[in-house]
This record gives C-alpha cells, sequence and structure tokens, in this order.
C-alpha cells in the first residue's frame, strides 16, 4: 500500500480440523511497520443451540517510526482471547469474550515528550484483563461487490487491572454501510465509522497506543493515511506528527457506476467523505473532507484498490495524497 509499502503474509484455513467439523487456523501479516502472528480454534456447535466457542492466542508488533507522519514509539502485545459467538437470526450474532494482554512500550529515536510523560506516569509494561462485546448485523445481498443490504457493527472492548502496573479503560466502535441501487446498475453506498474511549479508574486517559486514526483509504480519502487531526494542535505531537485521538467521526457517501467491462470484477465509483480524530472535544468545524474517483477491482491475483481525491475542506498543516492504493485489501 502507499500507506505501508510492502506487506506480505498467509493465512491457513482448516474447517474441517482431522475431521471433527472445528476450525483451525494460523496466520501472519508482515509489513514495514507491523508484524501480526495468530492461532486460532473454533467449534461452531460448542453447544446444542448453535453457540460457538473460539480461542485465539496472538502476537502484535507495531513500530510507528517507520510510518511517514506519526509519532515514534514501539509496542509488543501477547494475548491470549476466548469467545462465545451467540447467533440471534440469520442476520445477527454477539460475541463476548475474556482474555488476557501483555503489552509492552518502548520508545524509538525521536519519541516525543507526551510519550516519555505517560511512561513517567504509568510505565512501559502493562498486564490487562480484555472483555470484549460484539453485536454485529447484516442484510446483504451478497459478501463480495453487495448491490443491496445494510450491515452495522457495535464493538467494545474494557480492559481491567490484573496488577499494580495495569491500566485501566475502554473503546466503543460503530460502523455501518448501506448499498441501495437506484436505476440502470447504478448503486448508492454510504458508511461511517464512530468512535470513542476514554481512561477507567486511576488511568485518566485513553492510553496513546489506543488512538483512533482516520485518513487514507477505508477513511476518508485524499489525505495521508493515518494523518487527519494534524492541523489541529491537540492531535499532534511538537514534531507535528500525528497522534490519533479518543474519538473518531468518519462518513462517506458514493455513486458505483456500472462498469462497461467486467462487471462482476470492476467496481468504479465516485465519492464524498469526510471525518477527522479529536482529543477529549468533538468539533463540527475541524472536520476534514474531499471528494474524488475509486476503482475497485478483483483481480485474479488479489483485490486492488485505486483512489484520486482532492482535499475540499482542509487547514494548513494537513498531509494531502492526490493517489492512493491499497492491494490484498478487503473489498
Amino acid at each position: 500500500s502507499d500507506a505501508e509499502g510492502f506487506l506480505y503474509g498467509a493465512n491457513v484455513n482448516d474447517t474441517n480440523f482431522l475431521g471433527t467439523g472445528k476450525t483451525a487456523s494460523i496466520r501472519f501479516d508482515n509489513s514495514r511497520a507491523t508484524q501480526v502472528y495468530s492461532l486460532g480454534y473454533y467449534d461452531p456447535y460448542f453447544t446444542n443451540n448453535h453457540i460457538g466457542f473460539s480461542v485465539n492466542g496472538y502476537l502484535n508488533k507495531t513500530n510507528t517510526g517507520k510510518l511517514q507522519g506519526r509519532s515514534s514509539y514501539s509496542t509488543d502485545i501477547y494475548g491470549a482471547l476466548a469467545s462465545f459467538v451467540i447467533p440471534l437470526s440469520d442476520r445477527d450474532n454477539v460475541t463476548l469474550g475474556a482474555g488476557i494482554e501483555h503489552i509492552k512500550l518502548k520508545e524509538n529515536s525521536g519519541t516525543p515528550q507526551y510519550i516519555w510523560d505517560f511512561i513517567q506516569k504509568y510505565g512501559y509494561i502493562y498486564d490487562e484483563i480484555k472483555l470484549v462485546a460484539n453485536w454485529q448485523h447484516s442484510s446483504m445481498n451478497r459478501a463480495i461487490f453487495p448491490t443491496k443490504g445494510f450491515a452495522q457493527s457495535l464493538s467494545l472492548a474494557g480492559y481491567a487491572p490484573i496488577n499494580k502496573r495495569s491500566l485501566e479503560f475502554y473503546t466503543i466502535e460503530h460502523t455501518t454501510s448501506w448499498f441501495q441501487p437506484l436505476f440502470s446498475d447504478f448503486i448508492f453506498h454510504t458508511r461511517t465509522d464512530l468512535g470513542y474511549g476514554n481512561g477507567l479508574g486511576k488511568t485518566g486517559e485513553l492510553p496513546f497506543f489506543k488512538h483512533f486514526f482516520a485518513g487514507g483509504i477505508g477513511s476518508v480519502r485524499g489525505f495521508e493515511d493515518g494523518d487527519l487531526g494534524i492541523g489541529d494542535t491537540d492531535a499532534q505531537d511538537d514534531n507535528h506528527r500525528a497522534i490519533g485521538g479518543n474519538i473518531m467521526t468518519v462518513g462517506s457517501a458514493s455513486i458505483i457506476i456500472p462498469s462497461p467491462v467486467m462487471k462482476d470484477t470492476i467496481r468504479p465509483s465516485i465519492f464524498v467523505d469526510v471525518g477527522n480524530v479529536y482529543n477529549n472535544k468533538f468539533r463540527a468545524h475541524d472536520l476534514r473532507g474531499s471528494c474524488g474517483v475509486q476503482i475497485e477491482w478483483r483481480s485474479p491475483l488479489m483485490p486492488l484498490v485505486f483512489s484520486l481525491a482532492k482535499a475540499v475542506r482542509k487547514k494548513d498543516g494537513d498531509r494531502l495524497s492526490v493517489f492512493q492504493f491499497s492491494l490484498s485489501t478487503s473489498i
């Protein structure tokens, strides 16, 4: 992608592991800034009433110093999560889970002062109990290139203390996606992504390494990936690099145009995006906006997305990117 350079990874998924009807998976993804390794096990019929049960172990390593425009630090996160997947209907399910996480924070060359202040106050190693709840609804007519339907998800994650070096905080995120046919194979599409997080108990803020970021493909196109808010003093560090925020508001509306060739594999569209990230207070007058065109191509090798966008609502200091692309992204 234009944001993270060359990405590579692999995922092996066996949906009938050893003939049991259960799923086992192993996965890794690597880029210049992130490495993700995970093992998973899922029993879709853990109980007689079709409640599923999953167990996942994971290691996430991040070095934001290798991302242009981001505050520089590194994290190593080791974790395990056990979850129940509860079907409510053919279109709705709820996931409830609990697990543990070990988070190690490391400074890099050029780590800004606000991160040093956080380390001085809370330390650099954290042991957490992680609690998650997620509700998903979908009435999409198909999984790839849907033409009609509505989907939404509501996710809540809470972090509770294990020992004296634990942090206490939570995040909540709500996403929607709606497709509505118009005429002559034209389709109206909207999406939203709203997020909020804060500290609990002795932790007076959402930890900076759990901040929301916005900008780029899948967010507000025309702005550098993850750089929204950089023109606002509370969303940048002393070196004018993005630090994200504990509030995120992103929305988009587009018209999907029927492709004259390969209509089942190529999807062009024109769009308008709006959004931003904030720290502690939403301000409508700070919203950024862009418009442009995008092409999604489900090629024989991998899914490809290309966009050309112009920022129409911006501030001095915003980092803009007219052309953006992503390979092997979910479309």
